[in-house]
Order: C-alpha cells, then sequence, then structure tokens
C-alpha cells in the first residue's frame, strides 16, 4: 500500500483535533513554540471562544503573519515557531510529521 501524501496527513492532523497536543496559554507576549525533533509541522488550534486574533513569527521583533484566531493554521516548519496574540486566552498546539 502506497503512503498517504503529504495533502492527506495534514488534512488527517486537522480532522483529528488537538487531542494529543499541548496546551499553550496566550499571554499577550512572544512565546516560542519549540519544535520537536523529527517533525515537519505544527498545526494551532485556538480556543473557540478566543476573542483576538493570532501573529506567527521566527523571531521577537518580526513582523510576522497575522492568522486566523478562530480557525486551526497548519504550518511547515523545520524551526520553532513564535506565537503572539492580541489577548489572553488558549490554544492547543500539534506538532505531526508527514511520514
Amino acid at each position: 500500500m502506497a503512503k498517504p501524501s503529504g495533502v492527506f496527513r495534514i488534512v488527517e492532523v486537522i480532522k483529528q483535533g488537538p487531542r494529543p497536543s499541548e496546551s499553550v496559554a496566550i499571554t499577550g507576549a512572544f512565546q516560542t513554540l519549540t519544535r520537536p525533533a523529527g517533525a515537519d509541522g505544527v498545526a494551532i488550534f485556538p480556543d473557540p471562544s478566543y476573542a483576538g486574533t493570532l501573529t506567527l513569527k521566527g523571531i521577537t521583533g518580526d513582523t510576522g503573519i497575522v492568522v486566523n484566531g478562530k480557525e486551526p493554521t497548519v504550518l511547515m516548519t523545520a524551526a520553532d515557531v513564535g506565537l503572539l496574540g492580541s489577548v489572553a486566552g488558549t490554544c492547543a498546539v500539534r506538532w505531526f510529521r508527514l511520514q
């Protein structure tokens, strides 16, 4: 049987939701999400009641990319990810491998 494609795996990660993940408190300050060895990407699931915006950053002074604070965000990355929230809240973070 052939291995699932990368797109299929990303869809599966989103469908499975934040179950086997770490909970991260969004504090309004820059936070580093540390990439575990071997991870190909991360899925970030904001709490459904989160009322702010989330910005993904590479470093503290980076302008970053604003993402939807209400929907999951999937990012392929080979490095740690910085997270900045506009208001306090929580999100689930789930690192994954494509293989």
